[in-house]
């Protein structure tokens, strides 16, 4: 237990940024949400409009799930707050773990841990320890927010903000142990991450389907839907959490014995064979694209079935806008467009784009993990100019992002076509809305380049432009802050038919290529590490 101990205090103070950095916005939800339907609807008589507009809706069923009677402050941020919550919290905790764990034993850390003489499982036991500490820290923060609010919001209740926080801990909790029951049959590496990140994505599917088709027993076997069955702020039902508690402490056990029984580097399922034909490498381009073909293969599956998917919503979700003003006020303030489809199509543009620059970003600070693990020095050890890997990087992952754009234009088309209301003026807006989108993706490649080239060590800040852009667009009309601030985001000027300018597509696209040129020079002057 001391070396477990040990080893969960080197993993906190390791990944400290890291938590930080998804924790504080994550808990921001709980805070913004509840004052976002207080303001918009402070009585509650207001919302039965909104309430039956999104109870029939299938559109935001699929999105949100579904929404509990009468709709009070505290069932409406549940019906929302929490899915966001609980779907960025497992997203969060199962790269962490899999960093922890299973990706040391290929990168040889692992190896270095076990000959100190520890047990064998201790890396585990402390990388799920780690993940249940940082679940256990969104879920009480939120509950503790929430409570905070009882004597501002007077339909909020103890109880519930319990409840809600039980719910983001568990489906967290259980987010990570089906991730990690679907590793043990992984032997490859390089696949870790999706493997962790595709389970994700299948529960949030089932939950789908368990709320559009109302299959409620489905809500059982996926983390992402037990927000259904505790019912924060509706049922507040503490005995069905703890069962789906016992579940999980059940699943640590059996995953624990299978990880002890697991050989070190490898998985359960057989090895592939290793013979392939001799790979050339072609230069340092083609080693990049080597090195990042299977992490872009995946977000290409991503953002193709997420464009696909929230565009064949379109018909549902400009049904609810035009529906009545109390119903559709909400949705139209958030998309903040006059013409509803063109609207919706710019938003989705904006959700999918974050996802790209995500992709990019990744590339990049991808490529400082191996300067940290010296692969880059054996490159630049062959007489290579220092700036040339980063630009490799810098290269690959802006065609990346060209890519996805054009997956998402696709796609999205796709999406479009399965409306019957859906005409040739909607594939134009279509059109527009994902091309200029590219643009913020440049940028947030450029400002990664920029810090990763110029200051290292601050590497993990490269995320912070998408993440304040991100909430700023999505969520900026409804919490009412200022024009100013939401036209510096560079995701909020998505270009459509009837609104928005190309230069200031143009202008970021300058920006970003100006940031990768600063930070190619910075990796000039500086030493790796």
């Amino acid at each position: 237990m001391k070396s477990i101990l040990t080893l969960t205090r080197l993993n906190l103070r390791l990944k400290r940024g890291y938590l930080l950095g998804w924790i504080i916005p994550i808990l921001a939800i709980a805070l913004v949400f509840p004052w976002a339907y207080y303001e918009y609807y402070p009585e509650l008589s207001l919302r039965q409009p909104m309430l039956e507009g999104l109870s029939s809706n299938m559109g935001t069923r699929a999105l949100y799930g579904l929404i509990d009677a009468p709709g009070t402050v505290g069932q409406m941020t549940t019906w929302e707050g929490a899915m966001w919550t609980g779907l960025l919290g497992s997203i969060m905790v199962v790269l962490l773990v899999v960093d922890l764990h299973r990706r040391r034993e290929y990168t040889g850390l692992a190896e270095l841990q076990r000959s100190t003489g520890i047990r064998p499982l201790a890396p585990w036991a402390a990388a799920t320890l780690t993940g249940l500490l940082a679940a256990a820290v969104i879920g009480a923060g939120s509950t503790l927010i929430l409570w905070g609010l009882l004597s501002y919001i007077d339909e909020l209740t103890t109880e519930g903000a319990v409840a809600y926080g039980l719910t983001i801990f568990l489906a967290i909790t259980g987010s990570m142990l089906v991730a990690q029951a679907a590793l043990l049959f992984v032997n490859d590496g390089a696949t870790l991450g999706r493997t962790a990140l595709l389970t994700v994505a299948i529960s949030y599917i089932v939950r789908i389907v368990a709320d559009t088709e109302e299959i409620e027993w489905l809500n059982w076997i996926t983390p992402l839907g037990w927000r259904e069955l505790i019912g924060a702020y509706t049922e507040d039902d503490f005995g069905r959490a703890g069962i789906l508690a016992l579940a999980c402490l059940a699943g640590i056990v059996l995953i624990g014995l299978a990880e002890s029984r697991r050989e070190y580097g490898t998985g359960f399922l057989p090895q592939r064979s290793t013979s392939r034909r001799t790979r050339n490498i072609r230069g340092p381009i083609h080693l990049r694209w080597i090195l990042t073909k299977g992490s872009l293969i995946a977000w290409v599956f991503v953002v193709a079935i997420a464009s696909a998917f929230l565009l064949s919503l379109s018909g549902d979700m400009v049904d609810l806008m035009g529906r009545s003003d109390s119903s559709g006020q909400i949705f139209r303030d958030l998309l903040g467009g006059s013409e509803a489809l063109e609207a919706f199509i710019a938003y989705i543009a904006q959700m999918v784009a974050i996802m790209i620059g995500a992709a990019g970003i990744q590339q990049i600070t991808t490529y400082r993990g191996e300067e940290r693990a010296r692969t880059v020095d054996l490159q630049r050890s062959t007489g290579m100019r220092r700036w040339v890997p980063l630009a490799t990087a810098a290269l690959v992952a802006t065609l990346s992002v060209i890519l996805l754009t054009a997956i998402m234009h696709g796609a999205g088309a796709i999406g479009l076509a399965t409306q019957e209301s859906t005409i040739s003026d909607d594939y134009t807006s279509l059109a527009q809305a994902s091309w200029s989108m590219l643009a913020p993706s440049i940028f947030f490649v450029g400002a990664a380049v920029a810090i990763v080239g110029c200051v290292p060590r601050a590497t993990p800040w490269a995320w912070a432009p998408l993440a304040i852009s991100a909430v700023v667009t999505l969520l900026g009309e409804i919490l009412q802050l200022p024009e100013w601030a939401i036209d510096l985001s560079p995701l909020g000027h998505p270009v459509t038919p009837s609104d928005g300018e190309w230069g200031i597509a143009v202008g970021l696209t300058v920006a970003g290529l100006a940031l990768i040129a600063i930070g190619l020079y910075g990796a000039q002057r500086r030493e790796i590490r």
